[in-house]
């Protein structure tokens, strides 16, 4: 069974199946907003909280195991590194590097002066981030050190992909999508053709990319043509978050209080989940149920 995790303003995670729309469980813990979800294994989500803290849930039980305690303000993002430490980028401007077993804090990365907004890893050694202080920095996990500044956009990044293993792409309130060489740090081109500021994006394959920005459209687009290909409609509020199920399925998630599940194919959305007592959804992390046996 395809399920389907949410957060909120609401201070609580919803859980969804995605096959019947119907909301399944709610996760309650968390004393403000939940700004990020993550799947650290095929039975525990990590979500990160406007409350300074990152919960582990089991997926199982649905309840929380373990509580992360030490950034001083938002948890914004969280990326697994490998079976035995994962990463949290703050609104206090540093990224966190955590003992998965202990829920020790063996590093911190400092370095950008606002909030971190996305991370990515590169590789089991090396991290991207994004900042509202409009630069990517490219960190060396096991010094800490940063290897590398990307700079180029004007204004805040909202969002960093990995293109593939050399390549990241980043989108900024600038209203532009960049794509970098992460080895020297060149940026090789910018989509310009957007109208409003960049706030999410997900790769669909190597050369197709949905945009959620402050409009109330989905642009699927071609980087390799720099052409739009279709643009899915319905939702009444920016976007704030994006979610591909799989290669005919894409999940949004509105300021407007509503997930749209969308069909690539035709464009059309094909259910809507009612959400979170009318607040904005702020992140989407979509997981297969898997049942613990005895």
């Amino acid at each position: 069974m395809m399920n389907l995790a949410s957060g909120s303003l609401e201070y609580k995670i919803r859980i969804w199946d995605l096959n019947s729309g119907e909301h399944i469980r709610t996760l309650e813990g968390h004393t403000d907003s939940i700004f990020c979800l993550h799947l650290i294994d095929n039975n525990t989500l990590a979500s990160g909280s406007n409350d300074n803290t990152i919960k582990f849930w089991n997926l199982n039980d649905w309840q929380c195991f373990k509580t992360f305690i030490g950034h001083s303000s938002s948890i914004i993002c969280l990326k697994l590194v490998d079976k035995d430490s994962f990463v949290s980028g703050s609104d206090d401007n540093t990224i966190k590097i955590w003992n998965i077993e202990n829920g020790v804090c063996l590093r911190t990365l400092e370095g950008h002066i606002y909030s971190i907004s996305s991370i990515q890893l590169i590789d089991s050694k090396t991290l991207a981030s994004g900042s509202c202080d409009s630069t990517i920095k490219i960190w060396n996990l096991i010094s800490g050190e940063c290897i590398r500044t990307l700079e180029g956009h004007k204004r805040q990044i909202n969002h960093i992909e990995m293109i593939d293993s050399q390549t990241l792409a980043s989108g900024s309130d600038d209203k532009t999508i960049k794509f970098w060489k992460i080895n020297n740090g060149e940026c090789i081109s910018t989509l310009k053709e957007q109208t409003s500021s960049i706030i999410c994006f997900q790769f669909l394959d190597n050369k197709t990319l949905a945009i959620g920005s402050d409009e109330e459209i989905i642009k699927i687009w071609n980087i390799e043509s720099n052409e739009l290909i279709k643009s899915l409609e319905g939702h009444s509020g920016p976007i704030l978050c994006l979610q591909q199920i799989d290669s005919n399925t894409l999940v949004s998630g509105s300021d407007d209080n509503t997930i749209k599940i969308w069909n690539l194919i035709n464009g059309e959305c094909v259910r809507t989940l009612e959400t979170h007592n009318r607040t904005s959804t702020f992140c989407l992390q979509a997981f297969k149920l898997i049942l613990e046996t005895v």
